[in-house]
């Protein structure tokens, strides 16, 4: 019986690409709400610095992780042994690691499209296969993966990045019903314009930043831990019955025409 199904006690939360961004804030919603959380980042020093920071903040949570490249794999494999060894099971995994090169399509060389594709692609659909002998030792398991408002829409992101964002949007309707049966859902998560470093690039551009606003309904960008409240609750009980689901965090972005 589940007393509050807003909240996630007792479940055990991979996130990859979790030092900073849409990763690291929605390592603190899942730590508010009761999670235990194991965390990943290429970098070692970003890495060990937010999961000494976790700690402090949320003492008597369950905050561990390590440094890895999910593009490789080498990296996932050093993961999942690294939850395998923590706890042996896992109740959620949220895909969020991913990188972008902004070019227009002539543009791009095969070492940027290798870069973008392994990361932002292969990574989601060899960790989640990975991650399935934990998943099925799980509780009820959720598996979320960050697409984009860009799998759908041109927004002068590049196509590579527009490509593999509406491939693992698909890989998801996939699995949610080939592992239904598992009792494992999976859904995605489509982040509109949000502050991260990602796009700092992007958001500094005032000239840029004037057409990006003009096309949000709400008028503004999101803040990533609006992106990780609608990754909690599709990881929560509240969301048991949604599997296979697109869900935009876009401030309207896509539903707005004229």
């Amino acid at each position: 019986m589940v007393l509050n199904p807003w909240r996630l006690e007792e479940h055990r939360i991979l996130i990859t690409g979790s030092s900073k961004g849409i990763g690291k804030a929605t390592a603190e919603v899942c730590l508010e709400r009761g999670a235990a959380v194991y965390l990943n980042a290429r970098g070692e020093g970003d890495l060990f610095a937010t999961i000494s920071e976790l700690q402090n903040r949320f003492p008597e949570s369950n905050v561990n992780g390590s440094a890895a490249d999910v593009s490789t794999g080498e990296g996932r494999s050093s993961i999942i042994n690294g939850v395998r060894n923590c706890w042996g099971a896992l109740d959620g995994l949220v895909n969020n690691a991913g990188t972008n090169i902004r070019k227009s399509t002539g543009e791009f060389l095969q070492k940027d499209t290798k870069k973008i594709i392994s990361t932002n692609l292969e990574s989601v659909f060899e960790l989640t296969r990975d991650a399935l002998p934990l998943l099925e030792k799980g509780t009820n398991a959720s598996i979320i993966t960050l697409g984009s408002i860009a799998s759908s829409r041109y927004i002068s992101s590049g196509s590579v990045y527009s490509m593999t964002k509406a491939a693992v949007e698909q890989f998801m309707r996939y699995v949610a019903v080939e592992w239904a049966e598992k009792k494992i859902r999976a859904n995605a998560v489509l982040p509109g314009y949000t502050s991260t470093p990602l796009t700092e690039p992007v958001l500094s551009d005032p000239k840029r930043l004037q057409r990006i606003l003009a096309s949000i309904p709400m008028g503004r960008v999101c803040d990533p831990k609006e992106i990780a409240n609608a990754i909690a609750f599709l990881l929560s009980p509240a969301a048991s019955g949604i599997t296979g689901a697109l869900l935009p965090v876009d401030g309207g972005f896509t539903a707005f025409g004229l």
